[in-house]
């Protein structure tokens, strides 16, 4: 884990663009992005709408990724997108089907890289996944321009704040 940026570039950019992926694979129809100033931290919020994860387990282990046999086949995912947030202070939320419940993991920065146990509670989520980060300084000033510029090709709406935000097709 400590060498998660010879993968990941560690930027908003990178974070935002494998969680958008995310979303997509997990059936999301609409991704909200929150950016929320004003108290001590900035934090970035990332909601969808999709299945949600079923197994919290799956985020914190590498290559598991819980994507369905079709989108194996067709995408071959590394199930190593969660960990560009790795050193990241995280909060995740999600909706598990199979037991048709929701969960919440609070991920501190330094638990990336120790084998201390990271509680999972009950949370009123009712589908799909939402990821909460705090916001580093560093991306701090293209943040709402790295989100953009990730949902521009992206195959799902995307709004910013409410807004939502311009796309185009790829070609």
């Amino acid at each position: 884990i400590a060498k998660v940026t010879r993968l990941f570039n560690n930027t908003a950019f990178d974070v935002v663009t494998e969680l958008f992926q995310n979303a997509r694979r997990a059936g999301a129809i609409a991704v909200a992005v929150l950016i929320q100033t004003g108290g001590p931290d900035t934090l970035l919020h990332i909601i969808d709408d999709g299945h949600g994860i079923a197994d919290p387990a799956s985020i914190v282990t590498l290559g598991r990724s819980g994507w369905s046999e079709q989108t194996r086949r067709m995408e071959d995912p590394a199930g190593m997108g969660v960990f560009s947030l790795a050193g990241r202070d995280v909060i995740v939320r999600s909706f598990s089907r199979p037991d048709r419940q929701g969960w919440m993991a609070h991920i501190p920065a330094s638990a990336w890289e120790t084998s201390r146990p990271i509680a999972i509670s009950p949370d009123p989520i009712s589908r799909g996944t939402a990821i909460t980060i705090k916001v580093a300084d560093a991306w701090l000033k293209t943040l709402a321009d790295d989100v953009a510029t990730a949902a521009k090709h992206y195959p799902l709406p995307v709004t910013l704040n409410g807004d939502t935000l311009p796309r185009e097709d790829w070609l």
